[in-house]
């Protein structure tokens, strides 16, 4: 759902894109959600979207924490994944990790490519609109963020209340990154 939102904000900035390019392996894992293409500046990137929750363990265990604790470090995580990668032909690809919290605050890679990308925003006349974009493309992926948060918390009810009738014991108190 997030990728959907960021493959049309992208597209309205005039950006070719592959949702979920098949460049890199056969592995499901080591592919970025879209793959964006600027033909005005023959520039190619490719963006890496993952949620973090500031409540996992790894993030908690770690004293003292920050706000943006969690993205920091899937930033981190993203970064060491997809560092040095060459795609078939020998070229090299620039990978954007966009993390965002399961409570709204985005990561500074997500901040700033959103920054850098709404720069870029003109309207029908040519001329700049970078705030409307940015106001525009803020809410939506805020919404965006918080419907994908119900789902979460939908699917943990449902397999509890599901568990729970089948008289199996889980343990839904921990939450998983």
């Amino acid at each position: 759902m997030v990728a959907s939102v960021w493959s049309e904000c992208m597209k309205h900035l005039d950006k070719k894109i592959i949702q979920e390019p098949r460049n890199r392996s056969q592995n499901s894992d080591d592919r970025a959600d879209i793959a964006v293409f600027d033909v005005s500046n023959r520039d190619s990137f490719e963006l890496d979207i993952a949620m973090a929750h500031p409540w996992c363990l790894d993030v908690l265990s770690k004293a003292p924490h920050d706000d943006g604790t969690a993205a920091a470090r899937a930033e981190v995580r993203k970064k060491k994944k997809y560092s040095n990668e060459i795609l078939p032909g020998g070229q090299h690809t620039h990978c954007i990790p966009l993390v965002f919290e399961h409570f709204g605050r985005w990561g500074w890679e997500a901040q700033r490519f959103f920054i850098n990308m709404s720069k870029s925003s003109v309207d029908e006349d040519g001329k700049s609109n970078a705030n409307e974009f940015k106001t525009f493309w803020r809410r939506r992926l805020s919404v965006t963020l918080q419907r994908c948060n119900g789902q979460v918390v939908s699917r943990k009810l449902s397999r509890s209340q599901q568990a729970k009738d089948s008289n199996r014991l889980t343990d839904n108190t921990q939450f998983y990154c």
